[in-house]
């Protein structure tokens, strides 16, 4: 990759932490509902969305998952978070009719303190977005909105830390790790050991963890 091109694309990586409101980072949201296309329907063919249920998307980006997810689950509420407003933004706009009718709730804020109370969804979805949380606080946030026998969903096109150096030298906040890794972190958090979907793509290896919180199961100190 040549000098130029680089520099251009880290500029425009710095984007997918956090999208801002100017040109680049609303053409990071464009980007991402149709870049990361095919990773939803590969990780929602691996969910059941539950009939009449709750679903939270952490991290929820340009909204696209929200939206594919209130279609294919006309019955349940939906509910959105994001840490930049300008993703809010772009998530409500995408969902306009579910969020001006109430069906679906779209808030400013970080994964980390959930403005939710205790075992309020049936399934909480994160695509592409674990790599800039912290994952211990973040996980343990999740297990605790989720009802008993709720799932945590997680869709990722990076699982291979050495793969994505190409991502993380450009992108210091990124942080990838294994299957195995996120499995130590989800029982931490006290979610039984998760089952694990793998699919190769031409550059990456998608990846679906779907964890499942005990019925009866309480977060690790």
């Amino acid at each position: 990759m040549k000098i130029t091109q680089l520099s251009c694309f880290r500029k425009l990586l710095r984007h997918a932490a956090r999208p801002g409101s100017s040109a680049v980072g609303r053409f990071m949201l464009w980007g991402m509902n149709r870049g990361h296309a095919p990773v939803y329907e590969f990780g929602l063919s691996h969910v059941e969305l539950p009939r009449g249920g709750r679903i939270l998307d952490a991290g929820c980006g340009g909204g696209e998952l929200l939206r594919r997810m209130a279609q294919r689950a006309p019955d349940a509420t939906l509910a959105g978070i994001d840490i930049s407003p300008a993703s809010v933004e772009a998530t409500r706009r995408r969902n306009r009719l579910e969020v001006e009718t109430g069906r679906m709730e779209v808030k400013e804020g970080s994964v980390e303190a959930l403005p939710w109370p205790d075992a309020t969804f049936d399934l909480v979805t994160a695509c592409e977005t674990v790599y800039f949380w912290d994952p211990a606080t973040a996980f343990r946030e999740v297990a605790r909105v989720l009802k008993p026998g709720g799932s945590f969903a997680v869709f990722l096109e990076a699982a291979d830390p050495d793969a994505a150096r190409i991502w993380t030298d450009a992108l210091p906040a990124m942080h990838v790790r294994t299957v195995e890794e996120l499995s130590v972190l989800l029982a931490d958090a006290g979610f039984a050991p998760p089952a694990v979907h793998r699919k190769s793509a031409a550059v990456t290896a998608w990846t679906c963890l779907v964890a499942q919180k005990p019925p009866r199961a309480t977060a690790r100190a």
